[in-house]
């Protein structure tokens, strides 16, 4: 499996490895103690290419989630089970909040451009499963930081490695496709809340999504993001279009913490 391995973050040139994935999921479970800032911190990349940017990937070997929306440990795990992989905390993780990584190794080897079809289908993939991974792993060239934690602090954190098949990535599409395009529907008048509106938001993802214009949200891979906090004001609340349950979330749960249904937000 060829990867990068990147100095910190900021680093525009990284070194290329040939390894097995029995030692490269060794290396990742791997905590580092480090106790200065995060960004000095070593990073690394499932790809080919030692030059930073989409355009000089030319090949991916691992599915890369990362989850800082409060999904549990066990939830995630969910996508390990019977299959090769490893799952670790990230820096910020805490238990009140948990933050983590699952990395999953495939069959075989995707072109950089073929990358955010593939990552497309392993979304719909988590968020059927309930889950809500980061969208932003789709960029075929994101780096993510090597596993490490401050040296007062190891004992919150985990780091599993598990073991079975590899991801097949042909019978992930298969089972994933897109979806269809949307068709033309009428929009349900969200100025007062109706019990049609309430129930529109619930069990259709049209409403949803015409709900998700409305408050200017960001649309991305099934997901509404960037819609202002009724709570702290912040424009970080999210909710999945595709999936249905009518609620909405804030990404800040430590500091803020609301979540709740999505008419709240229809005003």
């Amino acid at each position: 499996m060829r990867v990068t391995v990147w100095e910190s973050i900021r680093s525009t040139t990284g070194t290329s490895f040939d390894l097995q994935w029995g030692v490269l999921a060794r290396t990742l479970a791997q905590f580092r103690a480090h106790d200065g800032e995060k960004s000095a911190l070593k990073a690394w990349s499932p790809t080919e290419g030692t030059s930073r940017g989409a355009s000089n990937v030319r090949s991916v070997c691992c599915l890369v989630f990362d989850f800082d929306s409060g999904d549990s440990i066990e939830a995630m795990s969910q996508l390990l089970h019977e299959r090769a992989g490893v799952i670790h905390t990230s820096w910020s993780h805490s238990l009140e909040h948990p933050k983590a990584r699952v990395v999953l190794p495939l069959v075989e080897e995707v072109s950089g451009a073929s990358w955010k079809v593939v990552y497309a289908a392993a979304l719909r993939w988590a968020q059927d499963l309930g889950l809500s991974p980061d969208g932003a792993c789709k960029d075929p060239s994101r780096l993510f930081y090597l596993a490490a934690c401050r040296s007062d602090e190891r004992s919150k954190h985990v780091g599993r490695i598990s073991s079975g098949r590899l991801l097949d990535v042909r019978g992930l599409i298969k089972r994933y496709p897109p979806p269809p395009k949307p068709m033309k529907f009428t929009t349900v008048n969200y100025s007062r809340n109706t019990s049609e509106a309430v129930k529109a938001m619930e069990t259709n993802p049209h409403s949803r999504q015409a709900l998700a214009e409305r408050l200017g949200a960001r649309l991305n891979d099934g997901l509404a993001r960037g819609i202002s906090c009724p709570r702290c004001s912040r424009k970080e609340v999210w909710f999945p279009i595709e999936r249905s349950g009518g609620w909405a979330q804030c990404n800040h749960q430590n500091s803020c913490g609301w979540n709740g249904p999505l008419r709240e937000l229809a005003g």
